[in-house]
């Protein structure tokens, strides 16, 4: 089993942990790639190819290649993740089969990191609206918390998922908090809806302004998604065309529209702060408010106009609402 990765973030930018977590490997032993604890080295090798930074503008990178291993725990969990995969085709479609397997993964780690235990085989491969929960609420904190991210090959945890500081356990029990309070929602009647297919639209799959693709809503969704053209392409930031573009767009960001009265910045800017605020998201509002009158938000529809434009592979649905957007400011 050999997995690659390949990573342009410098070794020193790993997630920090407290030095009394760590221990040095001992001969014949290798690291969890996901969980971090020891584990003896039979062979079966997780590699990660990482190119560190150059030390001057026109200093030449280094490439290191390190080995991790996978302990029990983590091979039966990274198993599951690809059974619940297979049983859901659909799901690899809308994500590639890599990235359903990547960011369901990282979503069940949070389980295992926060020490909840896992959903069965059987809950998972018999509803892909839970697994698109799980993905929504709990991929984007799972991601930075395995072990291999830290590009360290020496070093070990002095136990199960002990690198992880408090900061990004505490990030991850929010976001299972906010996954098992959606999950309430649903059972008490609301349903997750697609966008529906529409031969004749520029772009499907997604909201054009936010890039959610799923919206959580009551009495069968009728008022999910609304089908949307958009005059001046150029007001959502897509490359300027004479041509309308056709598409969906989310009850939430409709909300937002309408409540300006026209679809373009004003509205983008009002569905982006309602989202903030209704995450908790504090850090990214206030980003917001610093940015004031000159914000020029870029909504997923012009994102993936631009690639494909470019000649590019177009990028999928958002992992959450208004996910291409950058908050650093």
């Amino acid at each position: 089993m050999t997995a690659t990765l390949t990573s342009t973030e410098p070794a020193d930018q790993a997630p920090a942990a407290d030095s009394g977590s760590l221990i040095p490997l001992a001969t014949g032993e290798l690291a969890c790639s996901d969980c971090g604890q020891a584990v003896r080295d039979d062979g079966e090798r997780v590699t990660v190819t990482v190119y560190l930074a150059a030390q001057s503008p026109n200093g030449p990178s280094k490439e290191q290649v390190l080995s991790f291993g996978r302990c029990p725990a983590c091979a039966e969990r990274r198993a599951l993740v690809a059974e619940v995969v297979a049983a859901h085709p659909a799901l690899g479609g809308r994500l590639g089969p890599a990235g359903a397997l990547d960011r369901l993964g990282a979503a069940l780690a949070v389980h295992a990191a926060i020490g909840e235990p896992l959903p069965s085989a059987e809950t998972l491969t018999g509803s892909v609206e839970l697994v698109s929960a799980l993905i929504r609420h709990l991929a984007p904190a799972g991601n930075g918390l395995r072990w291999s991210l830290r590009y360290d090959g020496e070093r070990a945890g002095t136990g199960p998922w002990d690198h992880l500081p408090d900061s990004q356990l505490a990030a991850a029990r929010k976001a299972y908090v906010a996954m098992l309070s959606e999950r309430r929602q649903a059972v008490d009647g609301a349903v997750w809806v697609a966008p529906p297919d529409a031969p004749d639209a520029d772009l499907s799959g997604a909201c054009l302004l936010c890039g959610r693709d799923l919206v959580l809503a009551q009495s069968g969704g009728a008022d999910a998604w609304s089908p949307t053209v958009i005059s001046t392409p150029s007001v959502i930031a897509a490359p300027t065309s004479p041509e309308s573009l056709k598409g969906w767009v989310c009850a939430p960001c409709m909300s937002a529209c309408q409540h300006v009265g026209s679809v373009g910045q004003a509205a983008m800017m009002r569905a982006l702060e309602e989202e903030l605020r209704t995450s908790g998201d504090e850090d990214g509002s206030a980003r917001l408010q610093r940015l004031g009158d000159s914000a020029w938000l870029v909504s997923w529809a012009a994102v993936v106009l631009r690639e494909r434009r470019a000649g590019r592979p177009v990028p999928g649905p958002n992992r959450e609402p208004w996910g291409h957007i950058s908050m650093e400011v």
